[in-house]
């Protein structure tokens, strides 16, 4: 891999990331629950992540949102089955948010992205507590 002009070449630097935002969570999660519906949840997760962080750069907010969806069917989907997630999966929304700040420039964009997240988040919150009444 070569450097030009004092920047990595744009598949090197996505390359890099997805390593090092995925890895440490696959490495940490046997020590944390090493059931198969952790496993399972932790791999649709990582699978959906990856896609998303290549598209990062293209749509940061489309990108920001699915990842973040993403997260929250992984935690409510290992929740529900009794598994647990390494605490590490939150490395990826943290590109994610840095990614969408850099590359949205509108305010408008990003105050958007984060209401329909949290909307996302009050509408998932309310589920579960409704069940949880049940």
């Amino acid at each position: 891999m070569r450097v030009m002009d004092g920047r990595w070449p744009g598949w090197g630097a996505d390359a890099g990331l997805v390593v090092l935002t995925f890895l440490p969570a696959l490495l940490s999660q046997p020590y944390v629950d090493a059931s198969g519906p952790a496993w399972t949840s932790l791999t649709v997760y990582e699978t959906v992540g990856v896609g998303v962080l290549l598209l990062r750069r293209r749509l940061p907010t489309t990108a920001f949102v699915v990842g973040f969806g993403a997260f929250l069917a992984a935690l409510v989907g290992s929740a529900g089955a009794g598994a647990k997630l390494s605490l590490l999966v939150f490395l990826p929304l943290a590109v994610l948010l840095y990614s969408l700040g850099n590359h949205v420039a509108s305010w408008r964009r990003t105050v958007s992205a984060v209401l329909g997240v949290s909307a996302e988040r009050g509408r998932s919150v309310a589920e579960s507590d409704d069940d949880r009444l049940r």
